[in-house]
């Protein structure tokens, strides 16, 4: 409630199958790309488990966290809500309707570490900055082609004047086989789970216990209150779960 910096966020690490809350905690939803280590380690610690998948949405999107999961030995499966280019949105057109380029069409030179456009251009590196509203506060390389103004292909690529850039986050390794990872129909029968296991309890919540905002001011109350909700879901779980007939009346 109220302004944008007051907001909280529920977050949820549920159990593959049988849907046991293994995880409850509150957060500011600004930094939630910045805690799914956290929330895998205290998995862990938890289950025992060391090693998995993790399956979370867009807001966990970020090269870290697509690093951190891997080096705790959890495979992940998270979309990331931008292009590896670091511009939001989908696929643009140029003025006859072709489709612009994006950083899928750029390849990779190592040995010059430089990247060759479609009409074999090179962009070569120019600066390390850091951009937190593409990557999440991380180090980026920056690549430019000085050679756009008489490029026959420059209206599906590029309308900056000094010529076409793309921004390479430190994780771009992990970015793109996180986005070949979910491309695979296992990746989408993977991430697809989550309908069924988190959503399920957000679901449950929100209309079976008509809980839809918080009351409570601050993290620490946020986190207080939506662990009360979480245990709330617990025992009306395992109380349906030892009588199946209570269970249609929880869900009328």
């Amino acid at each position: 409630a109220g302004s944008a910096a007051k907001r909280r966020n529920r977050k949820l690490s549920m159990a593959k199958y049988d849907g046991i809350v293994l995880y409850s905690g509150g957060l500011d939803s600004i930094l939630a790309y910045r805690v799914l280590s956290g929330q895998v380690e205290q998995h862990k610690e938890n289950t025992g488990a060391d090693s998995g998948t993790v399956a979370a949405d867009a807001g966990y999107c970020g090269g870290k966290n697509l690093r951190d999961s891997q080096e705790s030995g959890y495979e992940p499966y998270i979309p990331q809500h931008e292009n590896l280019d670091g511009k939001k949105g989908k696929q643009g057109k140029s003025e006859d309707g072709a489709h612009k380029f994006t950083h899928k069409d750029f390849k990779y030179d190592k040995e010059q570490d430089a990247y060759r456009c479609p009409a074999g251009k090179l962009l070569k590196f120019k600066q390390y900055r850091v951009d937190p509203k593409a990557t999440g506060d991380v180090r980026i390389k920056v690549y430019q082609c000085r050679e756009c103004d008489s490029c026959a292909l420059r209206p599906r690529c590029t309308k900056a004047k000094h010529g076409r850039q793309l921004h390479i986050s430190e994780y771009d390794e992990e970015l793109r086989a996180a986005e070949a990872r979910l491309a695979t129909p296992e990746g989408k029968e993977r991430y697809a789970k989550r309908k069924s296991t988190v959503e399920t309890v957000f679901g449950y919540v929100k209309r079976l216990l008509r809980f839809r905002r918080l009351s409570l001011r601050g993290l620490a109350g946020a986190r207080a209150e939506w662990s009360l909700v979480s245990l709330n879901f617990i025992s009306i779980r395992s109380y349906c779960t030892r009588d199946r007939s209570s269970y249609s009346r929880w869900t009328e």
